[in-house]
């Protein structure tokens, strides 16, 4: 059990590791998408959906609602950033508003385990 617990670990640093990188390539990606063509910030709203879907993957692989987890979700929640800037610099506001939904349930799942850890 106990080596169960250590290689979960492991892969949860692994993926936090990787999310952060892709987040930090992502976001600054994304603000210059904003004074660039279309094309920078449609790039940046891609890579940030690969860093979501890495972070999702990541939590999906484990056991779902250890509070100890909600950080495997976080660069997916920072990428999010990405995607909606990105989203918003190519197509605008309303799609921009429809991208953030991913987003906003991570940072929800992030939020209701920080808050389930400190009422146990």
């Amino acid at each position: 059990m106990d080596d169960s617990y250590r290689e979960l670990a492991q892969r949860d640093a692994k993926a936090i590791r990787g999310g952060i990188v892709v987040a930090l390539v992502a976001v600054p990606a994304a603000v210059v998408g904003l004074f660039t063509p279309a094309l920078v910030g449609v790039l940046a709203a891609l890579v940030g959906l690969l860093a979501q879907g890495n972070s999702t993957a990541a939590w999906l692989a484990g056991p779902r609602w250890m509070a100890a987890r909600r950080l495997v979700l976080a660069p997916g929640v920072v990428a999010g950033l990405a995607v909606v800037v990105g989203v918003y610099g190519a197509f605008g506001i309303l799609p921009a508003i429809v991208a953030s939904l991913p987003t906003a349930a991570l940072a929800t799942i992030v939020l209701g385990m920080t808050v389930a850890e400190h009422r146990a």
